[in-house]
Order: C-alpha cells, then structure tokens, then sequence
C-alpha cells in the first residue's frame, strides 16, 4: 500500500512540474509579442530593412565632410540678395527726359541732373537682367552725363548725342546713336523716343562691353551688414520737398510701413505706367554742386563744375549732412563731417543734384 501511494504522488509531482513548465513557456512567448501593459498600440513590429546589412543606419555623421555652403550673391548697386546671373550682368544707365513714365521702377539707382531751361534729366541705373519690356522716354546725351556714369556702369543709352560726344570714341556709347539711326527704337507721343529690351538686346550686341568692367566685385555705395539697417538721429525728414523748378516740383515721402520714401512730382504720387507700380527708394540724397552756363545755338546748357559738395542723406524718415567728392579716377565717395564714409541701407537709391545756389529750395519736416 505505501508502496502505490508513493507511486501516485510521484505521478501527481510531475504532472504539476510539467504544466508549470507549460505554462511559462507560453507566457514567455506572449510576452515576446505583447508588452506588459496589453496596449495593442505597443505591438512590436520587426522592420523590414535588416539593419545588419545596411551600416548607413544609424551612423553616427562624418565630422570631417565640409559643409556645404551655397554662396549668396548680392547686387552690387542696391546691396540687396539677388541671382547669380543679375550678380554677372553688366550695369546698364539710360538717359530718360524729366517726365519718362516707362521703365523707372527697374531701376536701381536714379540721378536727376539739371541740363538747361530749367529742366533735368534722370538717369536710370540698373542690372542689365532687370530691363523692362517698355523704356523711355530717352533724352539727348550730354558729355558730363557721361562723365558721370563712366565709373558708374557699364553702357549708357540715350537718344543722340550733343556736339562734344560726336568726336569723342567710346565705344560704351554707340548703342546710344544705334537706336535712332538704325532703327532700333520706336515713336510714341510725338517727339518721344521709347524703346524695349529686345531692341536694345540688338543695339547692345552691336558694342564691345568690356566684361571686366561687369563684373563687379565690390558695391557702388557702402551698405550697411544686411542684419542691421541703420538709423538717423534726425526723425524729421517724413516730408522732403524741393522746390527748384517751375514746372516739377519733386517731393520723397517717406512711408513708415514698408521704411522707402514715394516719389511725387506737383503733388502727385509716381509710377510706372509698363509695370503700373509706385516708385519707392529706401534712400534719398540730395547733392548741391556749382554750376556754370553757356549758349548754344538754340539752347543754353548748364554744366557741373566741381568735384566735391555738400549734401543732405534721408532715410529711415531721417536726415544726415554730408560731403560728396569725386577723386581723380571719377569714383563718387560720401563722407561725414568727421571724415567717415557714409554707410547707406541696403535698397534703391534716388540721387538728385541741385546748383548750390538752390539749398534754399530744399524743406523737409
């Protein structure tokens, strides 16, 4: 009898210690499935890419692979961010009456100059890239005009030439003749020449640009760091008005919103009548310069006469005197009255010369 219990309990033991093992062998391989929280949003997938074979994942980054650095090219007439192709084009200037209404808003820099009978001439300064379709109204050349863009761009457009240019070889100028004689311009309004950039595409490669000239490495004006635009200590200048010709009286207002100065001619606001945009500049200066006058056949001309004066710089709604000099090589320079260049905000700038005699025409508040 002892013998047969025993035997039965042995059988019980075993039976026991083998659902036991039973069941731990189950949960374990549940457990290897499920976590232990039974979320089924905690269900462990294998992924599909074996990451034994692919050594890429994971990898820590080459310390020694140089960064890759994608330069940014700025234009060297505004100072602001462009392309690379506008960064290599030449700087083309065309010489526009006082009331052109086409083209203006392309460009970069404007100078407005007297030339005789009280009125005056703009230049249009730009990146060849950013021609308009429609330009004009142009104006005669003048020899001074172009003694003042020689270090100034690249080629000059104008509609003729005046007697000093005619014997003079620059061949930087003859697109200007081109457009008239040989057909590369249009008339609209009358006696006002217009032309457009596929016409001037044609007058253009008839010349010889000198590339090296082009390609500038260096701006016209020295612009402030792009992160940090400057200020004046003067806020008095929202309202710039100048008062020096009978039929235009030309006024910068400055708006707040968008920090440029509009341009307005007898009160009203200007735009370009191609694009139908506004004229705004981001700076505004306004250079006083002697002058002298001599008779021409059926006109009399007037004609700078210095190299160096004073000046008003707007910008920001403020204003800052200055001196302007040009040096032996013809390059502008703006300076303080401690002597210190000028540093200008990056954007379009609208120059115009005045005959020192006219400082009193200026008012701004």
């Amino acid at each position: 009898m002892n013998i047969k219990k025993t035997s039965n309990l042995l059988r019980m033991i075993a039976f026991f210690l083998t659902a036991i093992i039973l069941c731990c062998t189950f949960g374990f391989t549940v457990d290897g499935w499920f976590d232990d929280s039974n979320d089924e949003n905690h269900i462990i997938h294998k992924p599909n890419n074996d990451t034994s074979q692919n050594e890429e994942v994971g990898s820590p980054p080459d310390i020694n692979k140089p960064e890759e650095i994608i330069p940014l090219f700025y234009n060297q007439l505004t100072g602001l961010i462009c392309s690379e192709e506008e960064y290599n084009s030449f700087i083309i200037s065309y010489i526009l009456t006082q009331d052109a209404e086409y083209g203006l808003s392309s460009s970069d820099i404007v100078i407005e100059i007297p030339v005789e009978n009280n009125e005056t001439r703009l230049i249009s300064i730009s990146k060849y890239s950013k021609v308009h379709n429609k330009i004009g109204s142009f104006a005669p050349a003048r020899s001074q005009i172009l003694d003042i863009l020689s270090n100034l761009s690249d080629v000059s457009v104008s509609y003729g030439y005046d007697d000093n240019i005619i014997s003079q070889e620059n061949t930087n100028t003859a697109a200007n003749t081109d457009l008239s004689i040989n057909g590369y311009y249009y008339n609209e309004f009358g006696e006002k020449a217009y032309s457009n950039s596929e016409m001037l595409d044609v007058a253009i490669k008839s010349i010889v640009i000198d590339r090296d000239i082009s390609q500038r490495e260096s701006s016209l004006l020295n612009f402030c760091d792009c992160e940090n635009p400057i200020t004046l200590g003067n806020y008095n200048a929202s309202l710039v008005e100048i008062n020096n010709c009978v039929s235009k009286n030309l006024s910068f207002v400055y708006n707040a919103e968008f920090s440029e100065y509009n341009i307005y001619i007898n009160n009203v606001k200007s735009f370009d009548r191609a694009t139908g945009t506004d004229l705004f500049f981001t700076n505004c200066l306004i250079l006083f310069s002697d002058f002298i006058t001599y008779e021409k056949s059926d006109y009399t001309q007037s004609v700078i006469n210095s190299t160096e004066g004073k000046g008003y710089y707007f910008t920001m709604g403020g204003i800052k005197e200055i001196y302007w000099s040009f040096n032996s090589n013809g390059e502008i320079s703006f300076l303080d009255e401690l002597n210190n260049p000028i540093v200008f905000n990056r954007g379009k700038t609208y120059i115009s010369i005045l005959k020192s005699s006219q400082i009193s025409t200026v008012e701004y508040s």
